[in-house]
């Protein structure tokens, strides 16, 4: 906790504050080590851990006096400042993103995330639960059913649409096999060429 009067007093800016933490507490690569069948990499490791350590930082040099860290502030050891928090059913918790690869299926990445979470379950203490609130796979479930209803339904209309303007039963068999053909061919075209449902949800 920055102090006014002591920033004042030694003619030391916040920004100055600021400057002197990101640059005496750092970690760093330095270079490396090359063996014959091997290399190694070093690291200058100036993280500070300790209240005690952060008041020994040099804030700034006026000839022969020091100006560090203590004198100008306060250093305790707390918890970070809160910035977000989650709740859910006014309990606060824990969320957890999962984002399927480029080349995966996201129906058959939730059904397995799902089985995943019940085989969790049965393992955490009493009072403590992993919940789905938010499924992708059921939205492209849902998709890929509508779809399916949407093609059986114009199937159905066009079959029915030929038969009465053309009352024949010949032209009316060959739409009839000739639509399932066509979408069975476009599938296999899909398949051969390496794409999969996704693209379509």
């Amino acid at each position: 906790l920055l102090r006014a009067e002591k920033l004042r007093e030694y003619n030391v800016s916040v920004a100055d504050v600021v400057s002197a933490l990101r640059d005496q507490n750092a970690t760093a690569p330095v270079g490396k080590i090359r063996g014959v069948l091997e290399e190694q990499n070093i690291r200058l490791v100036g993280r500070i851990e300790s209240p005690a350590e952060f008041e020994q930082i040099v804030i700034k040099r006026r000839g022969d006096e020091v100006v560090r860290l203590g004198q100008v502030a306060s250093t305790a050891d707390g918890f970070a400042e809160l910035n977000g928090f989650s709740l859910r059913n006014g309990h606060p918790n824990v969320g957890i993103s999962i984002t399927r690869s480029r080349e995966a299926s996201t129906v058959t990445v939730a059904n397995k995330v799902r089985a995943l979470v019940a085989e969790i379950n049965k393992t955490l203490p009493a009072g403590t639960t992993v919940e789905v609130t938010q499924d992708g796979g059921k939205d492209a479930e849902n998709s890929l059913n509508n779809v399916i209803d949407s093609l059986m339904f114009g199937a159905v209309l066009t079959i029915f649409v030929v038969y009465v303007f053309l009352n024949s039963w010949r032209s009316t068999l060959i739409t009839a096999l000739s639509l399932p053909t066509s979408v069975i061919a476009a599938f296999i075209a899909v398949w051969l060429c390496g794409f999969t449902l996704n693209f379509m949800t």
